[in-house]
């Protein structure tokens, strides 16, 4: 992981029942970035308690970036 951000919009409580919906922002050769929205529920309507993003790179055994590989590639960005 290189990069997280994180805004928090309202309270949440222990025993919340949260929903978090993520989705693929952006794809490049070495990495991708990731967006997501954190939800409560609250009398059946869904009320956002966060969101952000996480970047994250493809690295080998020794943490140098490397490409990331063609299937997973071809699945995030299909």
């Amino acid at each position: 992981m290189i990069a997280t951000q994180c805004r928090y919009r309202s309270p949440v409580r222990f025993d919340d029942l949260l929903t978090l919906r993520t989705r693929i922002n952006r794809v490049e050769e070495k990495g991708a970035t990731f967006g997501f929205s954190l939800f409560r529920t609250v009398e059946g309507k869904d009320i956002l308690a966060a969101e952000g993003k996480i970047s994250c790179r493809s690295i080998d055994a020794s943490w140098r970036p490397i490409p990331i590989p063609k299937d997973l590639r071809k699945a995030l960005t299909g």
